[in-house]
């Protein structure tokens, strides 16, 4: 899981539509349900009821949501670990 795509996962399950959710992020809406597919492939897990045009979380889905937060600061903070190792330059 990149950083981008849960920056996409969440802007999706906030609008709770993916062309809204694109037209947020500025991307397509193809880009969108691409990472969305890639993320539930990648986890074996649906995260969306599609309802017409509509989505709605699932119980892992919300779940997941739950936890991006975290999973999002924990991923920056070990980036810029890696960083600080590389460059020896902080802050």
């Amino acid at each position: 899981m990149t950083l981008d795509q849960l920056r996409i996962f969440v802007a999706v399950a906030e609008q709770q539509h993916v062309t809204r959710a694109a037209n947020v992020l500025a991307l397509s809406q193809s880009a969108v349900s691409s990472s969305i597919a890639a993320l539930e492939a990648q986890y074996d897990v649906k995260l969306f009821h599609r309802i017409r045009r509509n989505i709605v979380l699932t119980d892992a889905g919300q779940q997941f949501l739950n936890e991006a937060p975290d999973c999002g600061a924990v991923r920056y903070r070990s980036r810029r670990v890696r960083r600080w190792q590389i460059t020896g330059y902080r802050r």
